[in-house]
């Protein structure tokens, strides 16, 4: 008896339910990974994440040749038009895979799953998530809008056993099946800056959780907000394309003996990634459509000068333009660069948040669309439980509070690197003289702020308020 595993947001073989209950039915199984070319232009991949995907993919065949000798088969078009042509050409009786959870892949799940139900065994298993979202409801059965009781809710109804083992006893489920090649598709050229920062796959994965649990969690709580100290987990692009489960990262902190507010910390970071999930099922038009309905009418500008500015790190502000060069040259940004720079776009220059969202998606490598849609809507203010109107951010005061010596700054912004650490987050305060001395021409070198902040911060307040 031979069964498909079908790969997609889960490149992984250890705590993979599909993979375990494909072993507990079938002998012989054939490992396919689709990219799917029907889908919607705000899930299609980004630069990054399609060098990211590269790796990972490649990893996943090596690990599978080195546990099974069999190679994952690379294919690309519509999904159910292939594997109804793998089924018929390896007479497979089964098809397994794990679940995801935006429209698109539900829609084309589900058609796929009434297509084979007759005929073959298809099966699917939560592999992403915790709780799934129709099994965490408010006593009404609706969805949580808010993220506390939703928390509080996880941490009652979570019962985490340990993770799944790879299964050992699968062979080669073809010897003639043949893939394409994925060196064919052109989803990665060669980019030191990611070579250096990153190890995709699922080695990788453990790699970075076991470094965060012995090192970096420690004291996570504080540190977690200082863009230069590098303290947070970097899993997400691991989790992203399931590398690594949250079920696993879970049950490793449980393993741990660590502080309970450090590991309480990273717990609701976790728990926090479940609720943007969750709110995506329950509102699949998140990406696109303001969860808030009042800001449809929100008088967004359309400044294309100002919105280049701000994706190229150009705007002046210090803080917001070292998360931004960070971002263009890692394929990823600190969480609190995040923030600060997203309210920026929408708040001091009120650009659409839509417009910022699918700027991140092209070079995030931890791009995810339920994470991306319901965190910018946070900021902006239009999301569920999302940040209040008033709260503005202010970059300098941030910068001041969180890269107080300047490291982050220096850099990403190195042409402000001989300013003091109490002039690199406001360059304008400094004499036109000195800053001279130092190389530094406002305007020239570095630029003006394209926008002042009380001026902006006014602005935004009155639009917000006559919402």
């Amino acid at each position: 008896m031979t069964s498909i595993l079908w790969f997609r947001k889960d490149l992984r073989l250890q705590d993979n339910p599909a993979l375990l209950q494909l072993s507990q039915l079938s002998d012989d199984f054939i490992p396919v990974y689709i990219l799917d070319d029907t889908l919607h232009p705000t899930e299609q991949l980004g630069i990054s994440q399609r060098w990211w995907l590269h790796n990972s993919l490649k990893s996943l065949d090596q690990s599978l040749q080195k546990y099974y000798k069999t190679p994952l088969r690379f294919f690309k078009g519509n999904p159910q038009e292939i594997l109804e042509q793998i089924v018929r050409e390896t007479k497979s009786t089964g098809l397994f895979w794990n679940r995801c959870y935006d429209s698109h892949s539900l829609h084309r799940d589900k058609r796929i799953k009434e297509s084979f139900q007759k005929t073959i065994t298809v099966e699917s298993f939560n592999g992403s998530l915790l709780l799934e979202p129709w099994k965490a409801l408010k006593k009404d059965n609706t969805p949580f809008k808010v993220f506390k009781p939703f928390y509080n809710f996880y941490m009652s109804h979570l019962e985490i056993e340990s993770p799944i083992d790879i299964p050992k006893n699968l062979r080669n489920g073809s010897k003639t099946l043949v893939g394409e090649s994925i060196e064919k598709w052109g989803l990665t050229s060669a980019n030191k800056d990611l070579e250096e920062r990153w190890n995709p796959g699922e080695k990788g994965a453990h790699e970075r959780l076991g470094e965060f649990i012995e090192g970096s969690i420690n004291n996570y709580s504080y540190d977690r907000d200082f863009p230069s100290k590098n303290k947070t987990s970097r899993l997400s692009a691991h989790l992203t394309f399931g590398e690594i489960s949250p079920h696993f990262i879970w049950r490793s902190l449980l393993d741990n003996s660590l502080l309970e507010r450090e590991k309480e910390k990273f717990q609701q970071e976790i728990v926090w990634r479940e609720f943007c999930y969750h709110t995506l099922f329950h509102t699949p038009s998140l990406p696109e459509d303001n969860f808030n309905k009042k800001f449809d009418d929100f008088p967004w500008a359309d400044d294309q000068l100002l919105f280049q500015l701000w994706k190229e790190g150009k705007t002046g502000y210090p803080l917001v333009d070292a998360g931004m060069r960070e971002l263009k040259t890692t394929g990823w940004m600190h969480n609190r660069s995040r923030m600060v720079t997203a309210s920026f776009l929408t708040k001091h220059l009120l650009i659409d948040w839509r417009k910022g969202a699918e700027w991140f998606l092209e070079i995030l490598v931890d791009a995810d669309l339920a994470s991306n849609s319901f965190n910018w809507q946070w900021v902006a203010g239009s999301g569920t439980d999302a940040s209040p109107y008033f709260r503005i951010f202010n970059p300098t005061l941030q910068a001041k509070k969180f890269d107080p010596e300047g490291d982050y700054i220096r850099k990403w912004v190195p042409e402000l690197t001989k300013l003091s650490n109490t002039e690199i987050q406001c360059p304008w305060i400094v004499s036109e003289e000195a800053l001279k001395k130092r190389g530094i021409l406002l305007g020239k070198t570095y630029p003006l702020p394209i926008i002042n902040h009380e001026e902006g911060r006014k602005r935004a307040l009155y639009f917000y308020q006559n919402l």
